[in-house]
């Protein structure tokens, strides 16, 4: 029918976008590099947990997670970056 002509377009169309191409993944991703190279080994520790677990939704394309991890890592970037610079600047 054509409702399941359209439904299988749309599925189709989302397999093809790679959210790693998604500019505000990639500004994230890149701000957390940025972040880690001048932070101190706790916040990196963190940092690199939060990055791994937003690659994981990334590789799996799972848009909720993706979300999720993205908030959560933003959140701890924008910690870090309004904290006490010489805490943690390296």
């Amino acid at each position: 029918s054509e409702n399941e002509k359209l439904s299988r377009m749309k599925r189709l169309e989302y397999l093809k976008f790679n959210p790693r191409e998604d500019e505000e993944n990639m500004l994230v991703m890149l701000r957390a590099d940025r972040v880690y190279e001048e932070s101190l080994s706790q916040e990196r520790k963190e940092i690199e947990e939060l990055v791994e677990a937003m690659q994981n939704a990334l590789d799996e394309k799972n848009i909720l997670m993706i979300e999720v991890s993205k908030k959560k890592l933003t959140e701890l970037l924008d910690e870090i970056e309004t904290g006490n610079s010489d805490q943690y600047v390296a």
